[in-house]
């Protein structure tokens, strides 16, 4: 309760923030908010040492701290705001299409809490009906879904990049009626964020067992990333895609389209009870990933007559990436006498780094592309200046 009563403080100035924060995002205006929450961390931690310091216990040392920080960056973003012409008007007429768009966000956010409470609870139940004791089990759990999966989301830190820099512009130009523009965005970002994900095959299937050892002491979860390797590109896939769904005003049929896809995993994982394990769960992910996708994608390419390119894309960059991930295991596998994490490391960098140079022998990287653009652009310019001349 005391806990409660330190952050609750911080709520309001959290709110506000966030509020002003979407005048900055909806501006693109990326360089101030990263550096007010860069401050906001370093103020947080820094406040955390010293109250550490001065003896104060530490669960309360952590809350206070954390109040603080979000204190101090909820001030400075209305302090840039006001600074920049910023006013705030009455909100009288916005509430109610404001709630209208925001309610099924709010949902899938709320959904997705509710059902990772869901998989806490039915999948040690479902690996305990196959036959493993219950501390059994839980391990099983924790390995899995604690240790391995929230690796396998590493393509997401630059996806998410790029949702983070998408949402306004791909809002921009549908609220503009620019049809090209949304088209063209949307093909782009689909396309990227499959050949960033399917960059770091080679790193799970090469050496995804031995990083699960060095990390976590733990074969299983060494197994799960490595299986796991499978997933990366739905995973990155599903991300853009929601996010696109979000900003071209789909936002309830994207809510529908995930709770289908939960549905499905949820209806795959029971299948095989009685037979439940790491690799049922990693298909009955899987198809939920993918379910929510291709749903996601009808809708999107039903608006905006996107092409299915990324398809042929995901193909390329699969056919490339088995090669180099062969590669990565077999270097990891000769490297033995190295001490593990380095010839891990060594690996895992031989894989990916020859899959990055066939990207660009392919042109999957898009530098022949924009070559060809500026040969274009030059040769317009150099007419136009001829025919002046």
């Amino acid at each position: 309760m005391t806990v409660l009563f330190i952050l609750l403080p911080g709520l309001l100035f959290c709110a506000v923030a966030a509020a002003v924060r979407g005048h900055f995002w909806g501006k693109e205006k990326y360089t101030a908010l990263s550096v007010i929450e860069l401050l906001e961390q370093i103020v947080r931690i820094s406040m955390c040492v010293v109250l550490f310091l001065c003896g104060m216990g530490k669960t309360f040392a952590a809350a206070l701290s954390l109040t603080v920080a979000v204190t101090f960056s909820g001030v400075l973003t209305v302090i840039y705001y006001k600074i920049k012409g910023g006013k705030f008007p009455s909100p009288k007429g916005q509430l109610r299409p404001l709630i209208e768009t925001s309610a099924p966000i709010s949902a899938l956010r709320a959904s997705s809490s509710l059902v990772n409470s869901l998989l806490a609870i039915a999948v040690p139940f479902l690996f305990a009906a196959s036959g493993m004791s219950g501390d059994d089990a839980l391990g099983m759990f924790g390995a899995t879904i604690g240790m391995a999966m929230p690796l396998l989301y590493l393509p997401i830190t630059v996806i998410g990049s790029l949702s983070y820099a998408l949402i306004p512009t791909l809002s921009k130009a549908d609220a503009e009626g620019n049809a090209r523009e949304v088209r063209r965005q949307v093909e782009t970002a689909t396309k990227f964020s499959v050949v960033i994900s399917a960059l770091f095959i080679p790193l799970f299937f090469g050496v995804g067992k031995a990083a699960g050892v060095l990390l976590f002491d733990n074969e299983v979860a060494g197994d799960f990333l490595q299986m796991g390797g499978v997933l990366l590109i739905p995973i990155a896939l599903e991300s853009i895609t929601s996010s696109m769904m979000n900003s071209l005003g789909m936002e309830k049929q994207g809510f529908v389209n995930y709770l289908i896809g939960t549905a499905a995993m949820f209806g795959v994982a029971f299948a095989f009870y009685g037979h439940f394990s790491p690799a049922v769960l990693c298909l009955s992910w899987g198809v939920s990933l993918t379910l929510s996708t291709v749903l996601d994608i009808i809708c999107i390419r039903k608006k905006t007559g996107m092409s299915l390119g990324f398809l042929k894309t995901i193909l390329q960059c699969v056919a490339l990436a088995l090669p180099c991930a062969f590669l990565a295991k077999w270097s990891f596998s000769i490297l033995a006498f190295m001490p593990q994490i380095l010839a891990a490391i060594v690996a895992a960098a031989l894989g990916c780094g020859f899959l990055f140079l066939l990207y660009g022998a392919f042109d999957l990287l898009g530098f022949h592309i924009a070559k060809g653009r500026r040969k274009k652009t030059k040769d317009k310019t150099l007419k136009r200046l001829h025919i002046k001349a």
